[in-house]
């Protein structure tokens, strides 16, 4: 119900999901087809849940995912809506965007991937201070696919006050070697959605991707760069 980006830059929404003729109570005993945030946002809520479900019985035992691994997965597995039309009639262009964010949710990849399609790293890493780096080496599944990398982030709360001054605080890195060649978060080819050669740098938001295609490398090293550490993400 409402386009990005923030104020001060930061790239919103994260998702869309349909929010329009959904068929929701109406009263104490009608029904009838809604249009709103009301009617997406349980959408997602509900998908979050039964991936909560598939994590804890299929990739860590028991164990819940945190929120960052939760919207990780949620935003990897979105739709990319290229070609459509936003909600004023104009043409979409390939995520991420101010209109559609990463996709459009899309249940089927997120609790039922392919065996061996994913791999999932859960704050099982702690940056203290700037500089610090975690890197690992990944070999595709399927070769013939493209290859989509997503980091996300709990970071510490920022002023709090909007409009245009920054409110980003912690800043990581997401950077990956492919046939020497270096590709870093958020820089995209606009025409083709997958991730452009060099580029800058994302400062500021907390959810970085790159997505290399159309055929995935044969290895590539991703790397997460702790570039600025100025407070607790998550107390304690």
């Amino acid at each position: 119900s409402a386009h990005g980006p923030c104020l001060d830059g930061r790239l919103l929404p994260d998702l869309v999901a349909p929010g329009c003729f959904i068929l929701s109570p109406s009263g104490p005993s009608s029904w009838d087809y809604t249009c709103g945030t009301s009617m997406a946002a349980p959408q997602v809520a509900g998908a979050l849940g039964l991936f909560t479900d598939f994590y804890r019985s299929t990739v860590s035992l028991g164990r819940d995912p945190s929120p960052a691994m939760s919207k990780a997965a949620v935003l990897l597995s979105a739709r990319d809506l290229f070609a459509n039309e936003d909600a004023d009639g104009s043409t979409l262009g390939h995520v991420p965007d101010s209109k559609q964010g990463w996709g459009r949710l899309q249940l089927p990849d997120l609790i039922n991937p392919d065996v061996g399609s994913m791999r999932y790293v859960d704050q099982s890493i702690v940056f203290d201070a700037t500089d610090e780096t975690w890197s690992v080496n990944v070999v595709p599944h399927d070769a013939s696919k493209p290859m989509r990398i997503m980091l996300v982030w709990t970071t510490a709360p920022g002023h709090g006050l909007g409009g245009t001054t920054p409110a980003w605080t912690n800043d990581l890195d997401l950077v990956v070697e492919a046939d020497n060649v270096t590709y870093v978060g958020n820089a995209f080819n606009p025409s083709s959605g997958f991730s452009s050669p060099g580029g800058q740098r994302d400062d500021r938001n907390n959810t970085e991707a790159v997505f290399l295609g159309p055929q995935a490398p044969s290895a590539v090293q991703i790397t997460v760069e702790a570039s600025n550490i100025v407070a607790d993400g998550i107390p304690a």
